[in-house]
């Protein structure tokens, strides 16, 4: 199995003027796939250099990508941990 993530830079940014760290997300990301697939090569693992440039895929499967990653959203989207401290 081979899951492909690239972040587009403007998910990472919020109205209210918070924003992810980077380094902290993509920890958090890893973490999540490698204990939900143990047997994964993660062949990519990005935040995206320009807008729109984000992407999930495993296998080449944009909808299993997906469903990965709203697994991640749902359960760590607002962990205060993954954000850059103002």
């Amino acid at each position: 199995m081979r899951i492909s993530i690239s972040i587009c830079p403007t998910e990472m940014e919020f109205s209210s003027g918070d924003f992810y760290d980077e380094h902290k997300l993509l920890a958090a990301i890893r973490e999540f796939v490698e204990q939900r697939h143990p047997e994964a090569t993660i062949t990519c693992l990005q935040v995206g250099h320009r807008q729109g440039d984000g992407w999930w895929k495993i296998d080449a499967d944009e909808e299993a990508g997906e469903v990965l990653m709203d697994a991640f959203w749902t359960g760590r989207a607002a962990d205060e941990r993954l954000f850059v401290n103002p």
